[in-house]
């Protein structure tokens, strides 16, 4: 569509000018919609946005196709924008009686453009963010440019490696279901010795506390035109808290502004996510609804806050106790990612080296921390390869696989939507407590459970085979990326790379014809590593390397975590599990949260 250009005109409804309406130019995507730009209308109904078609398309997107989205009330309306031919696109968009019901029509172009489809307002229409389906604005644009890191949202942490060159139908066809990345059940990947099965979707909620997600309502912390800021690349629970109970009130009590608002089940219990009459979770970033376990987990995180401020209430006679609590949760919850999550999914030499120094994440205290590409865009995907193909949800109800399409009675959820009284989730199959034995995560190695190769919630007739699998979308991302070769980090960090061979890349090869670049790409590699150095109880020495340098590097950048502050701090709340504040572990944050009898 060229260079940038304004969308500007006037919106009305049958009454007149229609102020306070949100207008926001979107572009569809087969994934979450990319947000371009917003504002609000004024008095006169006027609005005006400025596009750039840079920040639109994306890198498996495919060509920018702009449409206007229009809030107002309780309905949200889509309308497509006209093409044009000059600098500014003039459109007026008359809303239906009191802005709620009936068509947004374009009025002032003669274009007849319509609403997109599936829109119409509720959350029937709603394109909804799936972990591992976004690509984040600004990730695709990151120069290769030794300088750059930590100037932007996204940076390089190995900027003079040049990209791998692999051949895109290669990697399009290595992740499709019958080939040789499928677990199949016949051959079925070992459970891991060491890892419970709670730790995935820990590191899922960790990714979503650090990385964008467009449609949340933080995705646009400071400023809306630019390529940065779109979420703090701290382990701060942004996603948790949004912008606070002032900015954000709808996310907390109305009787207790200093505690989250919780949602109840058809039993009426206190056990799920507050969420509006159609059952859109209300909290601070929707993807933490997409899976009921990983709901089930952000539900547990809220009443975790809820239970610091009684706990605190009952130790200072204060009631408002909110930014000492919020402060109490973001540091136990950082000592958890530090000092239980790391040395569970990485080596622990590789830890212990990243939090005395770190050689490749060099970002300091108060500096504007970026999310390396390499990070956000391979390596941290190894949590792909650790999901199983059920789970066990509590005693009860039993088990089902994680999500699958609406009417599929073998799955838990189809994701963003309730959780009912029967699939609350007993932590005791997920995490090491007093009683009980977890079920355990996959081994890491370069397997992927079938249902990530043929994602449901992706319609086979709208896209090609391979958009459906998980494994192929990481692959071809970090070929768009322009990411190096997983053999060309590990000599970077002075070290042998594994042989073709021992990865299982001549299998891969042989399977599906010449690859264009012969050595792995850095996801598959970060995969096949673990396998072969550690059996696939943990990442191997690259991968270990690389998350632990990030995730230590973002806690100390974060002038107001714990290690910037009060860097020999230990935990302080009750440890009902561990028994010790220097064990803190996810364990001693949900009995105490939900109350468990250990």
């Amino acid at each position: 569509m060229g260079g940038e250009y304004t969308i500007r005109g006037t919106v009305t409804t049958p009454a007149g000018p229609a102020g306070g309406v949100v207008v926001e130019a979107v572009d569809a995507d087969f994934g979450p919609d990319d947000s371009l730009a917003t504002t609000t209308t004024d008095d006169d109904g006027r609005y005006e946005l400025r596009v750039d078609p840079a920040d639109a398309g994306g890198v498996l997107e495919g060509d920018p196709e702009p449409y206007l989205r229009v809030s107002h009330g309780d309905r949200t309306q889509q309308i497509e924008v006209p093409s044009r031919s000059g600098s500014t696109i003039e459109l007026d968009i008359e809303l239906g009686p009191g802005g709620t019901d009936g068509e947004t029509r374009s009025v002032a172009d003669g274009s007849g453009a319509q609403l997109a489809p599936g829109s119409g307002g509720g959350s029937t229409g709603m394109q909804r963010p799936r972990h591992g389906m976004m690509d984040h604005r600004g990730m695709e644009n990151v120069p290769r440019d030794p300088s750059y890191p930590g100037r932007g949202r996204f940076g390089r942490m190995f900027p003079n490696l040049a990209p791998a060159t692999h051949d895109d139908e290669f990697l399009q066809e290595m992740g499709l279901p019958g080939n040789v990345l499928e677990e199949t059940p016949d051959a079925p990947v070992g459970d891991s010795d060491t890892v419970p099965a709670g730790f995935v979707f820990l590191g899922q909620f960790i990714d979503h506390d650090i990385t964008l997600d467009p449609l949340s309502s933080l995705s646009k912390q400071a400023d809306p035109d630019a390529l940065r800021n779109f979420r703090t690349a701290r382990l701060d629970l942004d996603s948790l808290y949004g912008a606070g109970p002032e900015a954000q009130p709808f996310l907390y009590r109305q009787d207790d502004s200093e505690k989250f608002l919780l949602g109840e089940n058809d039993a009426g219990e206190r056990a799920d996510l507050p969420r509006n009459s159609e059952g859109t979770a209300l909290i601070g970033d929707m993807r933490n609804d997409e899976n009921l376990v990983l709901s089930q987990l952000q539900q547990a995180m809220l009443r975790f806050h809820n239970r610091v401020v009684d706990w605190l209430r009952e130790r200072r006679d204060e009631e408002e106790v909110f930014e000492e609590a919020q402060q109490l949760v973001r540091w136990h919850y950082q000592w958890i990612v530090l000092h239980e999550y790391l040395p569970t999914v990485c080596q622990g030499p590789a830890v212990d080296a990243a939090l005395d120094g770190r050689e490749l994440f060099t970002v300091d205290t108060g500096q504007e921390a970026y999310m390396p590409v390499e990070f956000a865009g391979a390596v941290y995907r190894f949590g792909h390869s650790q999901a199983r193909f059920k789970y066990k949800i509590n005693d009860d109800f039993g088990t089902g696989k994680l999500f699958g399409p609406p009417g599929d009675d073998d799955a838990l959820s189809t994701g963003f939507e309730p959780v009912p009284a029967e699939k609350v989730v007993d932590w005791h199959h997920f995490f090491e407590f007093d009683t009980g034995e977890p079920q355990m995560a996959r081994e890491i190695d370069p397997k992927v459970a079938p249902d990530l190769l043929e994602l449901p919630f992706i319609g086979a007739s709208d896209h090609e085979s391979w958009e459906r699998s998980l494994a192929s979308r990481n692959l071809v991302r970090g070929k768009r990326l322009q990411l190096p070769s997983g053999p060309a980090v590990a000599r970077r960090l002075g070290r042998e790379p594994i042989s073709h061979s021992d990865t299982g890349f001549d299998e891969v090869v042989d399977a599906n014809g010449s690859p264009g670049d012969h050595e792995e790409p850095l996801w598959y590699y970060t995969l096949a590593e673990a396998s072969e150095t550690t059996g696939g109880e943990r990442l191997g020495p690259v991968g270990s390397q690389v998350v632990a340098e990030v995730l230590v590097g973002l806690v100390d950048a974060d002038p107001r975590s714990f290690r910037s502050i009060q860097p020999n701090w230990t935990p302080t709340l009750p440890t009902p599990v561990s028994g010790a504040s220097d064990d803190y572990q996810m364990a001693d944050l949900l009995a105490f949260a939900l109350d468990y009898d250990e």
